[in-house]
């Protein structure tokens, strides 16, 4: 006899973001569950670290996924109970109930497309409009993308919760240093359309920061900017990239770095966002967008779609005066306390407990 409640982790399979890290954190926080890959059911989760044999096969079982996904003669995937989807895509291929749980990051690829792989906006608001039609309860990491989604996919869900993100602890170590010489301004994600690099680069150069040694340093893997952005970055003075970092080195440049730059066009969350103030480090973000509820009244905001504007702040930024950072950063952080993993993981138990009872009273 199967638990009551099977974990969706199909997205971890080939995924190495926050996403991970939240199937990961869910899946031990659950109890008397099993978890699914793809078609596979199994008593617990794995692990598919960067890198290594099993990461590369998770990425392979994960193209083999979205095939399926896609495919229009393939059955349904296996289900004889209550299911939480990770990512809202896996529910595509699943018989849906209103005793489901879905958890929804964003709905950026349907509002904006433009950012996405083509056929992205397309295949989530299939999903979306499943999902809306059966009811299921949803958790969202953000009141903005809570509103965001209701506004777009109205309905008559069994519940709406936010439950937040949070500061990972693999960043909550002593921070080592990064080794660079000269100041910098950091930027953390992968090179994807959504992201704002071009803006970000134009700013940068426009600032004139570089007359006085600063650098622009972006630390993210690729993605699907990267056949254009490389060139660019390339033949900037003072621009550099490094692709994928690990923790220990992120950790690192957060210590080090004189501000983050952060201005995407959409996020689900943002997660350096909180991560660049537990460092000390003052965080310039988007006004408009999810950021602005990750960092507080005392973030410093900029409009994504003016490089004059992003040029002006980064200038005040690194100007600002110790007293003035310090009182802004003090705020940041008290601001987001809310966003931890203890309260994560409270919420997230307090959910699935109640689910249990609830399942267990029927």
């Amino acid at each position: 006899m199967l638990p009551p409640l099977m974990i969706d982790l199909t997205m971890n399979l080939g995924n190495r973001t926050a996403v991970y890290d939240i199937g990961t954190e869910i899946s031990r926080t659950a109890t008397n569950r099993s978890v699914r890959y793809w078609r596979a059911v199994l008593n617990s989760p794995i692990e598919f670290r960067h890198g290594n044999m099993r990461s590369i096969i998770g990425k392979l079982l994960f193209r083999a996924a979205f095939k399926d996904l896609s495919s229009d003669v393939s059955s349904y995937w296996p289900r004889r109970t209550k299911v939480l989807f990770i990512d809202p895509i896996f529910s595509l291929k699943t018989d849906l109930s209103p005793e489901d749980i879905v958890l929804c990051h964003d709905i950026a690829p349907v509002t904006n497309p433009e950012y996405y792989d083509p056929t992205a906006g397309e295949v989530y608001d299939r999903a979306y409009k499943r999902i809306q039609v059966s009811g299921p309860g949803i958790v969202f990491v953000s009141d903005f993308t809570r509103r965001a989604y209701l506004e777009r996919y109205p309905g008559r869900y069994r519940f709406t919760r936010v439950i937040p993100l949070y500061h990972r602890s693999s960043l909550s170590v002593t921070l080592p240093s990064s080794g660079r010489e000269k100041p910098f301004v950091l930027m953390v994600g992968g090179l994807e359309r959504r992201k704002n690099f071009r803006a970000a680069i134009a700013a940068f150069e426009a600032s004139e920061l570089a007359a006085n040694d600063y650098e622009l340093v972006i630390a993210g893997p690729r993605g699907n900017l990267s056949a254009d952005l490389l060139p660019v970055i390339a033949a900037t003075e003072n621009v550099s990239h490094l692709g994928y970092v690990d923790d220990s080195a992120l950790a690192g440049l957060y210590a080090d770095a004189s501000v983050l730059l952060f201005p995407s066009l959409v996020e689900g969350f943002g997660v350096p966002a909180l991560e660049a103030p537990s460092a000390n480090l003052l965080p310039i973000v988007s006004k408009g967008t999810v950021l602005e509820e990750i960092v507080g009244p005392s973030g410093l905001l900029v409009d994504p779609h003016s490089v004059d504007d992003i040029a002006k702040v980064l200038r005040e930024a690194i100007a600002m005066e110790p007293s003035e950072r310090e009182a802004r950063l003090t705020n940041i952080r008290d601001h987001q306390r809310q966003f931890s993993i203890e309260n994560f993981r409270k919420s997230w138990k307090t959910l699935l407990d109640d689910e249990l009872d609830f399942a267990q009273k029927r």
